[in-house]
């Protein structure tokens, strides 16, 4: 009856779980002789004496710590032998007025006495390694024997049938047995019944974080009106029609089994998903030279703040085709307000608590809202405190937006996204006057209002000159919105855009095409092109001179539209940034790198080139004389393209200045983008979801290309064990004085969904390299990691 306790009391990890006993090496360990070591005597002390032998094999059982004991300490002390103890001299001491010292026959007599040479005194071996240290009986165990004259006495109370040294003996025997692979341990017992257990509770898990991927990639919305009809809960159903182990899982009553599918465990596991997606991002981050930071706010459905934090970064691998410019959303984060130090506070938070290396940032992009653009006080300012060299970019985006909002005097801020409307209305315009006609005779006054507004000369040739001018700007939207685009590149084709709008200016044939165009569409109706009455002195409206309608709208509107749009262009696109001289080191722009120039180049990027002015004078040399070997089609002529085909560790302070270059953001699109995202997932029905559900789902719906392992040792099942694990109050660790593990009828109440406690001895499953967090056992889920 004493085999079971024997077998878990006894259970202590140790190196022999592999099968390989430990070395006798308690010739190695350090015995402590600074007790016989005396200059002089007292009463009632050891007489110091020369001994003949250095002491036992064994270490000084003494001078154990009072916690838990090592595996191999217990080895040693239970199965090493004083063989010679006959030919030590062991100390005197006045004991009763007499002086006496131990026999050494004790020790051959009963083998399970051990001498400390330091307080030289005996202990039983097994009930101090496994005994209770609180018990009653204290002799031998934590009061060591040093009455030389009693002994005898001691020895025969110890001995005794009723005593528990028969008891612990047993279980020092079933250690020793276990450690020199002659029994199995306790789990082997059980290893047939856990391993299927551990199998199935594995499958049911797996299954459950399926259906998690699934509805995260395609935004199906998780949960219900009730759980019970929730689309979660259908879809495992679902599945389970053709699972027998998931069906008989979810078919528990839930009053006798965790089944795994409670909004908490959800939350647990689609931030475990989320995390596994944001561990790569970081890793390949903080793996590339440099880094810009990309940040917008908005409002969510439940009026709650949600800041997108973004990265900007070059990756590269081992060859020049897995290079590649990245934008990724890393996440949200709930911002409590929104002034410029709160903000700032709560981005480098963030960036820290994911693991990212902030030194590393060489640029920031935001919208030109004050509290993030402001010189003094806005994020990009207080940013610039920690990280002097993060210079900050105003969206390009924006500034196009902003340059044709101010050229029509029109607040909409969308202008861009407002060209295939205006090409739209301007194909329909006949639909749509016919619709309002017919809405009109039905008794609409507000329809009789717009089509009166709509069939004017000015609003036609307004809606022409309009929509020709939107349409040259949308591949310039795109273009900066795109992964892709560095800062040299918009500005070229930002310039582009401009010259383009001086050309058509100049050319008359233009404006007489526009011109025609709305004469085809007012004739169609009947109306006649026409101007507003000249006067003499006007202030509220054009008057320029003109002498017919055409002459009139080319002057009055055409002119200074293209004209004003040119200059906010001008002022808010084509932005001279001093990194920009950079470009100079484009193979292409070679002949116009003077040592000037690299002087310049090398102020602006000195941060990052610690090897000094000189030294890069040089590189730069014989990057000038590389790209001179090669044919003029041959050489790159983009940034991107001369960063990779750029050898770093060739010419690491030209690559170092290229890419900090081509990490500067054009736009913050990227954050916009992922605010379309944070719509589509937190929507009006599913409004009282947490941000940290949000941005678990968000980061799995916008990478839903990405691949979630799920398999057993993949990150998301290490961290919910680990998690799970310390997150649980039914699972508690209490060193070797804890209950016995629970085996046989135990195990199959973990299988009945039992939800006692279960204590575990620390050392009971018999291997060095299994610690105690790696057992989890919650809500009748036993997980051997």
């Amino acid at each position: 009856m004493f085999k079971r306790m024997f077998e878990t009391a006894t259970a202590t990890a140790c190196p022999e779980a592999t099968g390989t006993a430990p070395s006798e090496h308690a010739n190695s360990m350090d015995l402590d002789l600074s007790a016989t070591e005396s200059d002089s005597t007292k009463p009632g002390q050891a007489q110091p004496v020369k001994s003949t032998h250095s002491g036992p094999s064994y270490p000084d059982i003494a001078t154990a710590a009072s916690g838990e004991l090592e595996a191999k300490w217990k080895w040693s002390i239970l199965k090493d032998t004083w063989t010679d103890c006959h030919m030590f001299n062991f100390p005197s001491r006045s004991i009763h007025g007499k002086m006496r010292k131990l026999s050494s026959s004790w020790l051959t007599d009963h083998p399970w006495l051990r001498y400390s040479i330091s307080t030289d005194a005996l202990f039983c071996a097994p009930c101090f390694v496994f005994g209770r240290k609180d018990a009653k009986e204290k002799t031998f165990i934590s009061t060591p024997v040093k009455d030389w004259s009693n002994l005898a006495k001691y020895v025969k109370r110890h001995e005794l049938a009723e005593s528990n040294h028969h008891n612990v003996t047993a279980m020092a025997e079933h250690f020793l047995d276990i450690q020199s692979g002659k029994m199995e341990p306790i789990t082997s017992s059980v290893s047939d019944s856990h391993r299927r257990l551990v199998e199935q509770n594995r499958h049911i898990l797996r299954k459950i974080i399926e259906v998690i991927v699934l509805c995260g990639k395609q935004n199906i919305a998780i949960r219900g009106n009730t759980e019970e009809r929730s689309n979660f809960l259908a879809i495992l159903h679902s599945k389970a029609a053709d699972d027998p182990i998931l069906a008989q899982h979810l078919n528990v009553p839930e009053n006798r089994r965790a089944t795994y599918t409670s909004p908490d465990i959800q939350n647990e596991l689609i931030c475990l998903c989320a995390e596994q997606i944001q561990i790569e991002i970081v890793q390949a981050c903080n793996d590339a030279v440099c880094f810009a930071l990309i940040a917008d706010e908005s409002t969510d459905k439940s009026t709650k703040e949600q800041v997108s934090v973004c990265l900007r970064f070059v990756q590269r691998g081992s060859g020049s085709q897995q290079f590649r410019v990245r934008e990724d959303f890393l996440g949200f984060v709930q911002a409590s307000r929104t002034t410029g130090e709160v903000l700032a506070e709560l981005l480098l938070t963030s960036l820290e608590n994911h693991g990212i290396e902030v030194d590393k940032m060489r640029s920031q992009a935001y919208d030109g809202a004050a509290n993030m653009s402001g010189k003094h006080r806005g994020v990009q300012a207080r940013i610039r405190q920690r990280v002097p060299s993060a210079l900050y970019v105003h969206c390009r985006a924006h500034c196009l937006n902003l340059a044709v909002m101010h050229s029509s005097k029109d607040p909409c801020i969308r202008w861009t996204s407002r060209a295939d409307a205006l090409s739209t209305f301007k194909s329909a315009y006949s639909v749509v006057v016919h619709a309002l006609e017919q809405l009109q005779e039905d008794g609409d006054d507000k329809a009789g209002q717009h089509l009166a507004s709509i069939m004017k000369f000015d609003f036609i040739i307004g809606l022409v000159v309009a929509e020709h001018v939107m349409q040259s700007t949308v591949p310039l939207s795109y273009l900066l919105q795109a992964v892709d685009c560095d800062l040299l590149e918009a500005t070229r084709e930002s310039q582009t855009l401009i010259r383009q709008f001086q050309n058509e200016r100049a050319d008359p044939n233009v404006w007489e095409a526009l011109f025609q165009s709305a004469k085809d569409i007012a004739a169609e109706f009947e109306i006649e092109p026409s101007m507003p009455r000249l006067a003499q002195r006007q202030r509220n409206r054009a008057n320029p001179p003109a002498n017919d309608p055409q002459q009139y709208w080319q002057r009055a509107l055409y002119f200074p539209f293209l004209d004003h749009l040119c200059q906010e262009l001008s002022d808010r696109l084509i932005v001279a940034e001093e990194r920009f001289r950079a470009q100079y080191l484009i193979p292409s722009k070679l002949n116009l790198c003077t040592d000037g120039m690299v002087d310049l180049i090398f102020a602006g990027y000195s941060v990052d080139l610690p090897q000094g002015n000189q030294s890069f004078h040089n590189e730069v040399r014989r990057w000038k004389a590389r790209w001179q070997l090669m044919d003029e089609n041959d050489k790159p002529s983009t940034l991107g393209e001369t960063v990779a085909s750029t050898n770093p560790d060739l010419y690491k302070g030209v690559y170092t200045v290229l890419t900090i270059l081509l990490t500067m953001p054009a736009s913050s699109a990227t954050a916009e983008r992922s605010f379309s995202v944070m719509r589509r997932v937190k929507t009006y029905l599913r409004s009282t979801m947490r941000t940290e559900r949000m941005t678990g789902l968000a980061l799995m719906h916008v990478y839903r290309d990405v691949n979630i392992d799920i398999d057993q040792k993949s990150p998301v099942w290490s961290e919910f064990r680990a998690h799970s694990s310390a997150a649980s109050a039914e699972l508690c660790f209490d060193g070797p004085e804890t209950a016995p593990f629970r085996t046989g009828s135990n195990i199959e109440a973990l299988q009945d969904g039992s939800q006692d406690s279960c204590r575990i001895d620390a050392d009971s499953f018999y291997n060095p390299g299994l610690s105690v967090t790696s057992t989890t056992v919650i809500g009748g889920f036993i997980t051997l990691l």
